[in-house]
């Protein structure tokens, strides 16, 4: 690649892809890290990610075009990463509770129905797991729609059809309904 193909066609002073991403690179880790709480690693795994995903138009765009969208890009992927993470720690954290009893008392809340519901919901994706056990722990559609990141109807809808694919995991597990 010769100087004229990594220089973008934008009149005025301009710098290499290379030194502009060198320099902007520890700025964006270090916002990443101070606005979202992030560890090193994940705000550099993230900071790359986005320039990635942008660095095609370098050429089209003047530097602060591209340095603001490159931010924007990261910022969308840091909420999309901390999304992720806050999902499979309330994941993890139904998953333990339903799989084990720690007292006589959890044991009897617990019973067979629990154990079948938790048995048949390790078969599905996550996120739908995660809907089983907020749906199973009382939350209201409106809680429960925040943290899918979908709106209070598509969630109503979605639980619908999750407790009617349920219904039939169960049955297939040898539940009889009405026997709960």
């Amino acid at each position: 690649m010769t100087d004229d193909e990594s220089t973008p066609k934008i009149p005025g002073p301009r710098t290499s892809l290379e030194e502009f991403y060198s320099e902007a690179f520890v700025r964006l880790v270090g916002l990443l890290i101070k606005r979202y709480g992030l560890n090193q690693m994940d705000a550099e795994d993230i900071a790359h990610e986005a320039y990635s995903k942008v660095a095609e138009r370098w050429k089209e765009m003047n530097p602060r075009q591209f340095k603001s969208w490159w931010y924007q890009r990261a910022k969308w992927d840091a909420l999309d990463f901390l999304k992720q993470q806050k999902r499979q720690t309330l994941v993890d954290e139904f998953e333990e509770r339903w799989s084990s009893a720690d007292s006589p008392e959890d044991e009897a809340v617990l019973g067979d129905g629990m154990r079948l519901i938790a048995k048949a919901a390790r078969g599905l994706p996550e996120a739908k797991r995660l809907h089983l056990y907020m749906v199973a722990a009382g939350w209201t559609s409106g809680e429960a729609a925040h943290v899918l990141g979908i709106n209070g109807q598509a969630e109503r809808t979605a639980r619908h059809r999750l407790l009617r694919a349920m219904r039939q995991r169960m049955t297939d597990a040898g539940w009889e309904a009405g026997h709960a």
